[in-house]
């Protein structure tokens, strides 16, 4: 089937009210004391944000007991106050902690933090995984634990990553009898299970020789991972597989054709590739067509393989190069950032969304941000994500003329149905002080140790985004949680301005403040007609297509109708009093 482009303009979604400062939350500021007593937060990391709004993040400390050996602490941050979850220096397994790169993820509104400690061993440096909640601290995969089969232990842990639920994947060296390498899964609460080793035979012939590179997973421990398939003496294969239960299939090889049946798969590029809940896989690619070869973005699944995202993008004249992409939301709508061919050491980049039936530009440098006066100036490789929802939130540098020196940095947030607006941008007040630097970690696409892992991320999948803010160059800085304002008139938080929203202001007339609303309505004296007047202004927005006014009650009309309602609930009060 050949994907129906329909191409969306970002900034042409301006008319729709944007995302404002609805609610903004500091969860730690410099100074602020680490709960163990040793020392104060000084200077932090960008924060990972869960479901359940706790942050997790690093932080250099000041005034600590041993100085610089135990001066930097993992944390989490919640509506308990701060809790220190490990910090370096602290003893675990027998060695000495030298460094975290952490996760946080929530389960059964159970929260702990999950992720890769370097710990000292004489001279060397290895990686544990580990689970805690700010009591406990317990390895997932212990050094010198026996593999899968029985029959090594394990030497070195060399990847890992996780999902919203704590699942961990990993790649690893087994050291024993019968050494292996490969990749591995272990779901929680349940044992470690083999994924692939190198030397197995792949489902499609020859053999695996590199595997687990760009491996993730999606929230109930499915796997996509990229592996290079080797064949006796020819060039090796690359390969994209995907695990769903304990079935280990090649959705991709080198040289498949697509569904339009005239484009070729030539060579899988990373950095990563991102499986999502509907077990579809997102990854980039080389492809061919008649006269044609260039960079694009692929969905592949069941249903085969769709080109979602060809080389030619709307925004540039010439063609994609170093597309990365960096996340996929659960109806299948791929994030990714790319630059384009010429612009020598400046190219034009952008930022895009793509599934079967829609490519959307999102920004595109040299552009004006949303609330206009500066321009977008480069857009960052790991400061980028999208939640299982669809909300995409990213990091840039500005100019103050296109293609200018920098001036500043901003955070954005994009849905479909509210376009493209601003978090924060520096030069912003906040507090009586101006925001002077900004950090975001996206989804790390490019680490040694870390697979691209969402649960890394300062996005989670209630749209709300933890950052790092800097006041008056440095005076002061801290973890902020943004939470964006409801779309006015979507009553029942769906995301759309529709007649079901007129229901729910229906059967909460009266109420005696808004939040049986969703708070999406005017904000004055609770659930009135103010609302209605809202909701019918905005009725349509969120939409993939436009709705006829006529198709809108009219205020007589609903009256009529609340006037017959409310005779029917008076009457039955006064029969059942």
């Amino acid at each position: 089937m050949t994907a129906c482009w329909r191409w969306l303009i970002g900034g042409l979604l301006a008319i729709v009210p944007q995302v404002s400062w609805a609610e903004f939350e500091v969860a730690a500021l410099a100074g602020d004391a680490s709960p163990d007593g040793n020392g104060s937060l000084a200077l932090f990391a960008a924060p990972a944000l869960n479901d359940l709004g706790q942050v997790s993040f690093l932080s250099q400390l000041s005034g600590t007991n041993a100085g610089s050996s135990d001066d930097i602490g993992f944390f989490r941050r919640d509506s308990g106050g701060l809790v220190n979850i490990l910090r370096t220096g602290d003893t675990y397994l027998g060695e000495t902690v030298i460094g975290f790169q952490p996760t946080i993820a929530s389960l059964d509104n159970h929260s702990f933090v999950s992720g890769v400690t370097g710990v000292t061993q004489g001279a060397g440096f290895l990686l544990h995984g580990f689970r805690g909640n700010g009591s406990t601290i317990a390895p997932h995969v212990p050094l010198y634990s026996a593999s899968p089969t029985g029959n090594n232990s394990l030497f070195r842990l060399t990847a890992t990553g996780y999902n919203y639920d704590g699942d961990l994947i990993y790649s690893a060296i087994y050291d024993g009898t019968n050494a292996e390498q490969g990749l591995y899964r272990q779901l929680r609460g349940q044992n470690t299970t083999t994924l692939a080793l190198q030397g197995d035979t792949a489902p499609r012939g020859g053999t695996f020789g590199r595997l687990g590179f760009g491996s993730t997973q999606n929230r109930v421990g499915d796997v996509a991972t990229f592996a290079t398939v080797e064949q006796g003496s020819s060039t090796d294969i690359e390969s994209l597989l995907r695990v769903v239960g304990s079935n280990l299939e090649e959705l991709v090889r080198q040289e498949d054709v697509a569904n339009d049946g005239s484009t070729t798969i030539e060579s899988l590029l990373g950095p990563a590739t991102f499986i999502g809940n509907s077990q579809n896989v997102a990854f980039v690619a080389e492809y061919s067509q008649p006269g044609v070869l260039r960079d694009g973005v692929f969905l592949a699944g069941d249903n085969g393989i769709e080109l979602i995202a060809p080389g030619l993008l709307p925004g540039s004249p010439t063609a994609a190069d170093e597309i990365r992409v960096f996340g996929i939301s659960d109806d299948d709508t791929v994030g990714f950032t790319t630059e384009f061919i010429g612009g020598g050491l400046d190219a034009l980049s952008g930022v895009y969304t793509a599934d079967v039936d829609e490519l959307t530009l999102v920004a595109l440098e040299d552009t004006l941000v949303p609330r206009g006066g500066r321009y977008f100036r480069r857009f960052f490789d790991n400061s980028a994500t999208i939640n299982e929802s669809g909300d995409l939130v990213f990091m840039a540098e500005l100019s103050n003329t296109r293609n200018g020196s920098v001036s500043g940095r901003g955070l954005y947030h994009y849905s479909e149905s509210t376009g493209l607006s601003t978090i924060v941008e520096t030069g912003d007040d906040l507090a009586g002080e101006e925001v002077t630097g900004l950090e975001f970690s996206g989804t790390p696409l490019v680490s040694p140790t870390q697979f691209p892992d969402a649960t890394l991320a300062g996005l989670n999948n209630l749209g709300q985004v933890a950052f790092l803010f800097v006041l008056d160059s440095g005076s002061a800085e801290g973890i902020a949680i943004w939470t964006p304002d409801a779309l006015p008139g979507d009553f029942n938080g769906d995301g759309l301005v529709n007649l079901a929203d007129y229901t729910v202001w229906r059967d909460h007339l009266g109420a005696a403040d808004e939040s049986a609303i969703n708070n999406a309505g005017d904000g004055l004296a609770g659930v009135d007609f103010g609302d209605y007047d809202l909701w019918k202004a905005n009725f349509g927005v969120g939409t993939s297509t436009g709705i006829a006014a006529a198709s809108v009650p009219e205020p007589c009309t609903l009256h009529l109708m609340l006037l017959v309602g409310l005779s029917i609930v008076f009457t039955r009060w006064a029969v059942y009093r």
